[in-house]
């Protein structure tokens, strides 16, 4: 029953992380701040969201997509950084949307990173692009060994 009973509990994080409650009643911005303050109190680093321009509800697959791959960036950060840093921008404009993930963590060799992903597919990195991709959006990912990483994301807004 013990067994059972942590496989549900396990279920339900899951079903929550994919598209929190708070995503569909309040809206990206504000469960941006929340998985980003979760971010911080769990992983013990400066942990910032920045928004600039005026807050409001985007169409429910942009929102869904931006935290998404948001989270994902965040997700990165914890497994490779090892970052004491992280900056989460995001820019509110009429016809778009943007965000910049950026960590002042180990960064790493894009070229290398690049090679292997044509290799050996990495989930993160990939499920980032396609879910970008989906929404005819783009995403660019910086990084230099010693230098952190930054993750670039724009969305269209329909």
């Amino acid at each position: 029953k013990e067994s059972m009973r942590e496989v549900l509990d396990e279920t339900r994080d899951l079903i929550f992380d994919l598209r929190p409650m708070t995503l569909d009643d309040l809206g990206v911005i504000p469960t941006l701040r929340r998985l980003v303050n979760e971010y911080r109190e769990r992983e013990g680093i400066e942990a910032r969201v920045s928004v600039i321009g005026a807050e409001r509800r985007l169409p429910p697959e942009t929102e869904g997509a931006l935290f998404r791959i948001v989270k994902e960036a965040l997700v990165n950060v914890r497994k490779h950084a090892h970052a004491k840093n992280l900056d989460v921008l995001i820019n509110l404009q009429p016809r778009r949307v943007s965000a910049v993930v950026k960590d002042d963590g180990d960064g790493f060799d894009l070229a290398a990173v690049e090679a292997r992903l044509a290799r050996e597919p990495h989930f993160g990195i990939i499920s980032m692009r396609e879910r970008a991709d989906i929404e005819h959006g783009q995403l660019e990912v910086l990084s230099q060994i010693g230098r952190g990483t930054e993750v670039r994301l724009t969305l269209p807004i329909a």
